[in-house]
């Protein structure tokens, strides 16, 4: 994972590859849990993605707080294979954590070629902010 801060775009920028071997084993492996918004909407998602995009989160957290919350930078999160999947869950959760986010629509991801990880209604809810090819 990298991220970087674009003062020209007025944007945070957070990437992330697909499978790197190890641990992607056991995140590929893991069944299935419920994640629940701030707002009470329970989407079921891939524990494993879902564990690794919580831990995403707490990382990058402090500096999207810094910038995107205090300053009012955008957030576009990217991602290829395992990476696109928890690029998803990742904006879906900032999105949560950070509701004034949610407020001005300043969460966007992609995923590409990312595997399904969320149910058809959590799907649908985030279609909006990410953007899955």
């Amino acid at each position: 994972m990298s991220m970087e801060v674009s003062p020209n775009h007025e944007q945070v920028q957070i990437s992330m590859t697909g499978e790197s071997g190890g641990l992607d084993c056991i995140e590929v492996t893991c069944g299935e849990n419920i994640f629940e918004a701030s707002d009470g909407t329970k989407v079921h998602c891939h524990e494993g993605i879902l564990l690794s995009s919580l831990r995403l989160c707490d990382q990058v957290q402090p500096q999207v707080e810094k910038f995107a919350v205090r300053r009012d930078y955008n957030v576009l999160i990217c991602g290829h294979s395992l990476g696109g999947a928890a690029a998803a869950l990742l904006a879906f959760v900032l999105r949560t954590r950070l509701p004034s986010l949610s407020r001005r629509n300043a969460v966007h991801a992609l995923a590409y070629g990312p595997p399904p990880v969320i149910d058809a209604d959590g799907a649908s809810s985030c279609s909006s902010y990410v953007t899955s090819v």
